[in-house]
């Protein structure tokens, strides 16, 4: 399967330089960039650059390599240009995939980067961000792919693979500028780090890492990236875990989401701001517990309760850490509130985070539960 992937993504390749002759340029002349890691050194105060180039290696076999390529500079675009001195050859970047920050340049802001990007004609503004909780944003990048030879293309693939799962988040480059642009709004960026698996290192996405602008100033573990994402109504799909206490015996059971809507809605009483929440969320039982048996009607029932008492928990008890923690507002609260109640936005949006610090919200969670996967009943033996 990734050997017809990396096929058809050189065939593509090969389309995009043979289409047209106003533009043509040699493969043969150009560096292909698939990805990029960007620090700054603290003694020269220059940017130091990180690139993922593409090698495509001719033989019996089609084989994609990556090879890494470091550069600095002053500003980001001397950094490039020193690039181009060692590699002798143009970056192209229409096929990068991910641009990874480093802890300190995303404290110090992140506008810069962003703005060099987003002026670059051939960079996709769909490109991904993510910012690197190790020491540096190139030793993310200095890691063998998980799934493909050139490690941006394993990045990517996770991103968009494991959005399915409640605990990974995407934003792409032009998101992030549409919130730094808009008031009433923070962003967020996924984060990476390193792990032990089977005693060698490997990336994993590790939570959220929050800014104040364009400035890095807090992060969200990956147990908060749930909560936010629901109240952010980034859930398509996903599996919910419901824990059950019984007694002194706790265990778990897994929904299986197929469905979820939130909808935030701005009420105005008692001269201040109320934020209404409602989700609905559909989901099947993804697997059966021993413990109890939630496929009667009474016991669908029963999990449902618990199910929508421990989400609305969730979600009450994320508002509050932000509110606290942050104390700005990066679930978007002040946007909505600047969409639906522009004349109280006139009034305060200047003293929106002040306000965001006492909002009041109302949640109320629905979840549904629909016939769950193929087998009506439980396995028991009758051994």
């Amino acid at each position: 399967m990734i050997k017809k992937i990396l096929t058809l993504f050189i065939m593509c390749l090969c389309l995009f330089f043979l289409y047209g002759c106003w533009n043509y340029r040699d493969t043969n002349e150009l560096s292909i960039v698939s990805g990029v890691a960007i620090d700054k050194n603290s003694e020269t105060d220059e940017y130091e650059l990180t690139s993922e180039i593409i090698k495509v290696s001719q033989g019996k076999d089609i084989k994609l390599e990556s090879q890494l390529v470091e550069a600095s500079g002053k500003t980001l675009f001397e950094a490039v240009r020193n690039m181009i001195l060692l590699t002798g050859k143009k970056l192209y970047w229409s096929h990068a995939k991910v641009i990874i920050i480093s802890e300190d340049v995303a404290k110090e802001g992140i506008l810069p980067v962003m703005d060099f990007f987003m002026r670059d004609h051939e960079l996709r503004i769909t490109i991904s961000v993510i910012i690197s909780k190790e020491e540096t944003a190139k030793k993310i990048l200095q890691q063998e792919g998980v799934l493909y030879d050139i490690l941006s293309f394993s990045i990517d693939s996770m991103l968009r693979e494991d959005k399915n799962q409640l605990k990974v988040f995407k934003t792409p480059l032009y998101q992030f500028i549409n919130d730094y642009l808009n008031e009433g709004v923070d962003g967020v960026l996924p984060t990476m780090k390193l792990v032990q698996n089977d005693g060698k290192e490997t990336i994993k996405l590790s939570g959220l890492a929050a800014f104040k602008q364009d400035k890095l100033i807090s992060f969200l573990d990956n147990e908060e990236t749930i909560p936010y994402r629901f109240l952010t109504n980034d859930i398509k799909q996903g599996l919910y875990i419901v824990k059950i206490e019984n007694g002194e015996t706790i265990y778990y059971e897994s929904l299986d989401i197929y469905k979820s809507n939130t909808k935030l809605k701005p009420i105005y009483q008692n001269n201040k701001i109320i934020i209404k929440i409602n989700t609905t969320t559909n989901v099947s039982i993804a697997e059966y517990n021993a413990n109890e048996n939630f496929l009667t009607k009474e016991g669908r029932e029963k999990l449902k309760s618990i199910a929508e008492k421990q989400l609305e928990k969730q979600l009450t008890d994320h508002i509050k850490s932000i509110q606290t923690n942050f104390g700005i507002d990066i679930l978007g609260f002040g946007k909505l509130v600047k969409s639906e109640s522009p004349d109280y936005w006139r009034k305060h949006g200047k003293e929106w985070n002040t306000i965001f610090k006492e909002l009041e919200v109302e949640i109320n969670s629905e979840i549904i539960i629909s016939d769950s996967a193929m087998m009506k009943d439980k396995l028991e033996s009758n051994k």
